[in-house]
């Protein structure tokens, strides 16, 4: 399958350029804080570092005008799933590697762009033009991710069909593995892909595991990971924009109340229940604040959420003038209401489901609870006495 890869590399940065003009004359550093800690996401372009030096104080120690900012990560995902719902209308095949790149598969609609060039040109009219866009086409994702960064800005490289030759130039820092697996490689003199394609696969193998394998088979070409298609997640989104920044919370209560009111009744919505509201505020030369209410069973008017949306907008700290506030609308359902079972045990069972599938939505991921049953109560093996048996969505 012939895959293209679209970098767009620092894509953060120039998400906050794209909607901060304060910003546009100076070096950007992104961070994210944890308590006391500060951990660089992203920096500008122009800001060169060595590799021992990509802590913030020593940017700061380099480029003592850049700018320090917080990191915006909903913005972010908002910007990227954008481009990456215009990638889809173009091909039915596409992978979301995270912000700023995408693997596009091109096997199904090649013949009909004249050998892709036409599909190509349509790539480049998706990506805004103040972005960088670098678009590589090979045979595999690892190799079509070198091409791009081998290509110029706004251009295409096609990598040739044996890409050994090709790929044995580039830095095995490229490499999709752990850092100090990366490290280690250098201690060893292999700081080529080149390097490593002469050392015998056995060898990598009984150095790194599993790990050696796939190094040996991505210096040499190699890659058998297949395109994962983007799982598509609906959401309904309103909001307002205030003629100038508000300080008042009782201001950004009225406007949460109105863009609840204009969401919940959006069409798209009609018959359905959401599960999660986000809020968002665009704050006055800030990044911007948010938060998100996730509810145990599922709504379907605006009426039942502003108690709780109004209890998060009061107890928040917004760090600054609103200039406008914006709802989300997500985990769309069908459920609406349900009759509670009179049987107590029948309906003991139902509330733990219901709070299982309560903690799903609230981690984002399926929690590991189980109920313990006995099997084989008898045995003289422990192991075989009980089963543990999840507990059902």
């Amino acid at each position: 399958m012939k895959i293209a890869c679209i970098f767009i590399p620092h894509f953060p940065v120039h998400v906050e350029l794209k909607y901060r003009n304060d910003i546009r004359n100076n070096p950007i550093v992104i961070v994210r804080t944890l308590g006391s800690n500060q951990r660089i996401v992203d920096f500008s372009p122009d800001i060169v570092l060595g590799e021992s030096e990509n802590s913030l104080s020593n940017i700061l120690s380099k480029y003592g005008n850049a700018h320090v900012i917080q990191t915006d990560d909903n913005l972010y995902r908002r910007e990227w799933n954008s481009i990456l719902d215009r990638l889809t209308q173009k091909s039915p095949l596409v992978e979301d590697a995270g912000f700023g790149m995408a693997y596009i598969g091109l096997d199904d609609i090649e013949p009909i762009n004249r050998g892709g060039a036409q599909f190509i040109a349509n790539i480049e009219k998706v990506i805004p033009y103040d972005f960088p866009a670098y678009i590589g086409i090979a045979e595999s994702k690892f190799v079509s991710y070198i091409a791009a960064i081998s290509s110029d800005n706004r251009g295409v490289f096609i990598a040739p069909s044996s890409p050994g030759e090709f790929l044995s130039k580039f830095s095995v820092d490229l490499l999709p593995v752990k850092s100090s697996i990366r490290t280690t490689l250098h201690r060893f003199g292999l700081h080529k892909l080149g390097d490593v394609s002469k050392i015998p696969s056995a060898v990598m193998e009984a150095q790194f595991s599993s790990d050696g394998r796939k190094i040996w088979n991505l210096a040499n070409g190699k890659d058998t990971t297949i395109l994962i298609n983007r799982s598509y997640e609906e959401i309904i989104e309103d909001g307002i924009t205030f003629s100038d920044p508000v300080n008042d919370i009782q201001s950004v209560i009225v406007a949460a109340d109105l863009t609840l009111d204009k969401a919940f009744l959006n069409p798209f919505l009609r018959g359905r229940s959401v599960r999660w509201i986000g809020l968002e505020a665009n704050i006055y030369r800030q990044s911007s604040w948010s938060v998100r209410c996730t509810f145990k069973d599922p709504i379907g008017s605006s009426r039942l959420a502003r108690t709780r949306v109004h209890d998060l907008i009061y107890r928040a700290n917004i760090p600054g003038p609103v200039e406008s506030f914006s709802v989300f609308l997500s985990g769309l359902t069908k459920e609406t209401s349900r009759q509670a079972s009179f049987i107590p045990e029948v309906r003991k069972k139902e509330q733990i489901e219901d709070t299982v599938r309560q903690l799903d939505t609230v981690l984002n991921e399926e929690t590991p609870i189980f109920y313990v049953r006995e099997i084989e109560p008898w045995s003289r093996i422990p192991e075989r006495r009980q089963i543990l048996i999840p507990v059902a969505r």
